[in-house]
């Protein structure tokens, strides 16, 4: 974690740490390096992944930092071989998506008065821009042809890393026929 902990944003760091210390110190605690064995990795992985029930997610994320930590600690010449090198991601459970229902879409699409709002929400349903884009969108915003946020990007708590602004085409059938 000091190796790498400098780097991660403030979400992120959060996020990483509790998986760490959840899972992995949580199941090898104190166990040297020296004695940590491919095999010991997978069957620990599979576990995760079939007995635990655990998602996709969370089996992905254990299985990346075990292989991250193995990788620094060989280059760091902690280990002679690398135990996570041969370790394979299990298959996992598919998570159930939440999905809003037509009828209840179009409800909400109904609802929206105001013409801004209505605009941003089908442009984060047809363009699926990134929430810090969709937070930096103004009407100056609009080229004609493609939304590119013209103010700085949100970062607020719910944001990961590092936003990069980019520009979103629309499809022809939402552009303005002015605009063409």
């Amino acid at each position: 974690m000091p190796m790498r902990r400098g780097s991660w944003s403030p979400t992120y760091r959060k996020t990483n740490t509790y998986n760490l210390e959840h899972y992995l110190i949580g199941h090898f605690g104190d166990l040297p390096l020296r004695n940590l064995s491919t095999f010991e990795i997978q069957i620990w992985l599979n576990n995760v992944a079939e007995e635990q029930d655990y998602s996709d997610s969370v089996v992905r994320s254990c299985f990346n930092n075990i292989r991250a930590i193995t990788h620094l600690a060989r280059k760091q010449k902690f280990l002679a071989e690398d135990p996570g090198e041969d370790v394979t991601m299990p298959i996992t459970k598919i998570s159930e998506k939440p999905v809003m229902a037509i009828d209840l879409m179009l409800l909400l699409l109904g609802a929206i008065e105001d013409l801004g709002d209505l605009c941003l929400m089908l442009v984060g349903i047809f363009s699926g821009p990134h929430a810090s884009e969709a937070m930096g969108f103004q009407w100056k915003s609009w080229t004609g042809v493609s939304l590119s946020p013209t103010a700085p990007p949100s970062r607020g708590s719910f944001m990961k890393g590092v936003s990069r602004p980019r520009r979103v085409d629309l499809p022809l059938q939402f552009r303005s026929p002015y605009a063409r």
